[in-house]
């Protein structure tokens, strides 16, 4: 038997509080999956691939472990953002450092949690060149897929749960896919964003 400690007035406050946020953020907040696309897409094969890091992402992530074990008590959701920004491609953390701002990190957390300084990264990053596809495998994988399914005429959807990450991909793509048509930046931000084609 499960035993609540809640009582049913307050399950009914939480239930209400619940429905009320859904509203009032259902204009801005759209949480969606693959359904949503399963009628429109073909049969698809979902592969897992186990991508080796870079030595830029491996010093990271060194770093960064060796950060969070001498500060000993590091929020873990926390810990698994600033990884993904590491794993993802070093051009996000540094981003997130340059910004200045830990709101960045794609994360809400309680302002009891612990957060760890970024201040080891901004270290680490000191005289790293921004914009090298390479220093992020995941990138040059994604990249490649892309270049090759544009080659045989398919399309491709990237999803993300990092905005940061996405941001990133589009600039990657400018830098390698301008068409002819595009000049201005808007024209470019509206072929990525807005051609049913691509």
């Amino acid at each position: 038997a499960v035993v609540s400690t809640q009582s049913t007035g307050d399950t009914q406050l939480m239930k209400f509080r619940s429905h009320v946020l859904h509203s009032l953020l259902e204009g801005f907040v759209q949480r969606r999956d693959q359904s949503i696309l399963q009628h429109t897409l073909q049969s698809k094969t979902e592969y897992v691939l186990c991508v080796k890091m870079t030595p830029v992402q491996r010093r990271l992530l060194k770093r960064f472990a060796h950060e969070s074990e001498a500060d000993g008590n590091v929020n873990p959701i926390y810990a698994f953002t600033v990884l993904t920004k590491i794993w993802n491609h070093p051009d996000v953390l540094q981003e997130v450092v340059g910004s200045s701002k830990l709101d960045d990190l794609d994360v809400d957390l309680p302002k009891s949690s612990t957060k760890l300084s970024l201040d080891w990264a901004q270290e680490e990053l000191v005289g790293m060149r921004r914009g090298v596809v390479e220093d992020g495998a995941k990138m040059v994988l994604l990249l490649g897929l892309i270049e090759e399914s544009v080659a045989i005429g398919d399309k491709v959807v990237v999803f993300s749960q990092s905005l940061l990450t996405l941001s990133l991909v589009e600039k990657f793509l400018q830098q390698r896919y301008l068409p002819e048509n595009c000049s201005t930046k808007n024209d470019i931000r509206n072929y990525f964003n807005g051609d049913s084609n691509i």
